[in-house]
């Protein structure tokens, strides 16, 4: 997307990306094959891509203007709407609630993992929000905190202090 973000904004560039990833192919098995398609690609879809489609109606209706360029001086947050998408009412990028619902669901895992993970990876900042209170065992990085008891878990302990070293 970084490519359409350097074109002035009143073109309304849109890539299609299905159809970019239909262009690419690659060796596999020996056997020249398609990219397969992208189950929740990013950008834009279906109606924002239309071929054809005139946007002087929504421009009237809409934002009362008759240009894209007239929209950009007199709304230029109308026009970062219409940019977004067709759907000038829509709050999610690109008009995509897959998106939306995609990263609710991944808040709600993470909330569920980060329960489920005894390991907590903290910057300066982080310590001091949650009260580090100076807790520290042997050897241990500064930045770091892991709350499992090393008699019982002492393998594992050392596992997981290895691994957060390497981070």
């Amino acid at each position: 997307m970084g490519l359409v973000t350097q074109v002035n904004p009143c073109l309304l560039l849109r890539v299609d990306v299905p159809k970019l990833i239909q262009s690419f192919s690659y060796i596999e098995d020996l056997i020249r094959v398609e990219a397969p398609a992208w189950d929740m690609p990013p950008g834009w879809a279906s109606e924002d891509l239309e071929v054809g489609y005139d946007y002087r109606e929504l421009l009237k209706d809409e934002f009362q203007v008759e240009t894209i360029e007239e929209l950009a001086e007199k709304d230029p947050a109308g026009l970062a709407k219409l940019w977004n998408s067709n759907t000038v009412a829509s709050e999610a990028p690109y008009n995509r609630t897959d998106y939306k619902d995609a990263v609710e669901e991944w808040a709600k895992h993470s909330v569920r993992a980060e329960a489920a993970i005894p390991v907590c990876v903290l910057t300066k900042e982080g310590r001091d929000a949650v009260k580090f209170r100076g807790q520290s065992r042997k050897g241990m990085s500064n930045d770091l905190f892991l709350s499992i008891p090393t008699a019982k878990y002492s393998q594992q302990w050392a596992l997981l202090h290895a691994m957060a070293r390497t981070c």
